[in-house]
């Protein structure tokens, strides 16, 4: 069943009410109340999704804060990938039994897989203390940590796991994924194939794996890999998962049709869309919003800190080696991937099928509530790092944000980094991105898709009250120094040269590039789109003149 196959839960689930009378302990644990709950999760457990949300909507309908009952929809809500939903819930649930180490833990692994790192870290903290032998809760923390760019202080919570249970399916993998992003690649491998030998989340430990290092012809994981895509049983997850891995080790192996062959049967797989007319009329209302009319009605707006660094552009277009080149510098703090822009612009009601919210909620904006705002963001990066002079926020896809951001932060630096097109388009097709990737999932999508990130960059140069750096991945592969310092320089920053030892940089690095930041500068990324030239018509066509060949 494909998520997309999940019940519906509307818009949001039912309000608790304003005043809820006190809970009735006897109601709540009646035999018959506790039969109907034991149905409806036995009817989950059958993913009967639909029967088992009746039965506990019904419940909900006589006792509206019935804690088991509100956590058990938001199971159902996760299920249906529905994180907001299954946060309300949880929360509720939580608010009942504050000290529930299953509620806490989903709660915090709720906010963990909705961007909500701060609150996720708490939450899982709660778990722990109230259950200190809870493998989900120490491995969801571990995650949290790693998601927060923090991945070592998650290294004691899954050695506790570990010595309580060794071979449970979340412990080897957990140790993978966190000593992977630390960089240490062997060590992680090793975790990754004590996860394949007990065949536990096999899915993750062969993904995982594969990030690892270069893999060669002849290897046998790509032969282990070949014959588990063949077995019977497997989720479209699993096998998205498995051919992306494979084609991931074709591509080192130089097989390169044997890869792209993989990477399309992992797009027809995943099923994913892209409404690309939509995308198309959002950056068209973002281009009417933002212009020097906008901007200077707006002076005195946000907050005049230097702190925050926004490192955007295509996925897969050199952001992570940049922002690993920054935080090589003493006075930067690397904060990776931060969500914090996207749910400001969601709070003031961006989304691209009604962008026309987004344009009230900005123009409603006061200047006492645009400091508010950005003094929020700014705490936040204050708690990534004390002291640091600039701290990067390198979400690439705040690009789209970049109005908002000079709006909140007129003295806000901006690194654009730029790669070939080509090669941008197909790196992105060929990596498994989360579901709000959908673009990526073929390749005329992909090509159509940068059109419109391009086009809206140029209304950006044309309008922006902010500098743009404008960094070039093959300037900086082919002159590192030269490209490294204007970096530095954009930032207000003297130079420092271990800025050029950036791969030995010891930091939390949670993105596909993992593995290449930690090596010295190499070209062999660049036209590389050339060993799937064969296969690549329908991108060159999307692309048009952009496509430089």
């Amino acid at each position: 069943m494909r998520k997309a196959d999940f019940p519906s839960f509307g818009a949001s689930p039912p309000a608790a009410p304003r005043s809820a009378p006190k809970p009735n302990l006897a109601a709540e644990n009646a035999p018959e109340v506790l039969q109907a709950l034991q149905r409806g999760v036995d009817l989950q457990r059958q993913r009967k999704f639909i029967e088992a949300e009746r039965i506990y909507q019904g419940i909900l309908h006589r006792l509206p804060e019935h804690p088991d009952a509100l956590h058990l929809m938001g199971t159902l809500a996760v299920e249906a990938n529905q994180m907001d939903v299954a946060v309300d819930y949880f929360e509720r649930a939580v608010k009942r039994r504050p000290r529930h180490p299953h509620y806490l833990g989903n709660l915090g692994t709720a906010y963990l897989d909705s961007g909500n790192m701060d609150e996720a870290i708490a939450t899982l903290r709660k778990a722990v203390e109230a259950a200190p032998s809870l493998i989900e809760a120490l491995c969801n923390l571990a995650r949290a940590y790693r998601r927060n760019s923090k991945a070592s202080n998650g290294l004691p919570f899954l050695e506790r796991a570990e010595r309580i249970a060794a071979d449970h399916p979340l412990v080897a993998v957990g140790f993978g994924e966190t000593l992977r992003d630390l960089g240490r690649m062997d060590e992680a491998a090793a975790h990754f194939r004590r996860a394949i030998a007990a065949g536990h989340s096999l899915p993750r430990a062969y993904q995982g794996l594969s990030s690892t290092r270069k893999f060669n012809d002849g290897d046998p994981e790509l032969a282990e890999l070949a014959a588990i895509i063949t077995r019977t049983g497997l989720s479209d997850g699993e096998r998205e998962s498995f051919h992306h891995a494979l084609g991931k080790m074709c591509n080192d192996a130089r097989r390169y049709d044997d890869a792209m062959m993989h990477f399309r049967t992992a797009k027809e797989i995943s099923g994913r869309r892209f409404n690309i007319v939509q995308y198309r009329k959002a950056i068209d209302t973002l281009a009417g919003l933002f212009t020097p009319l906008f901007f200077h009605e707006r002076k005195g707006f946000g907050d005049p800190s230097e702190l925050p660094v926004f490192i955007i552009g295509m996925p897969r277009s050199g952001t992570t080696l940049t922002e690993q080149i920054a935080a090589s510098h003493p006075e930067v703090h690397g904060a990776g991937e931060l969500s914090d822009i996207r749910q400001i612009a969601s709070m003031l009601g961006f989304a691209y099928a009604h962008p026309e919210n987004f344009v009230a909620g900005l123009k409603a904006m006061t200047a006492g509530q645009s400091r508010e705002i950005a003094g929020r963001y700014l705490r936040r990066l204050r708690k990534q790092s004390v002291q640091a002079a600039r701290v990067t926020d390198k979400m690439p896809h705040n690009f789209e944000m970049l109005g908002l951001i000079a709006l909140l932060f007129p003295k806000a630096r901006i690194v654009h980094c730029r790669r070939d097109a080509i090669d941008t388009c197909v790196s992105c097709f060929m990596n498994q991105f989360s579901e709000t990737h959908g673009y990526n999932a073929d390749l005329t999508n992909v090509g159509l898709y940068y059109r419109e990130y391009d086009r809206l960059m140029g209304h950006w140069r044309r309008v922006l009250p902010l500098p743009i750096l404008e960094h070039s991945y093959e300037e900086l592969t082919d002159a590192q120094e030269p490209a490294s310092r204007r970096l530095i320089a954009h930032l207000g920053l003297d130079w420092n040269d271990a800025c050029l030892n950036y791969h030995e940089t010891d930091r939390t690095v949670g993105t596909i590039s993992r593995w290449q930041v930690r090596q010295p500068i190499y070209k062999s990324s660049v036209r590389r789109w050339a060993n799937y030239e064969a296969h690549l018509a329908p991108l060159f066509t999307a692309l048009g003149d952009l496509a430089v060949r």
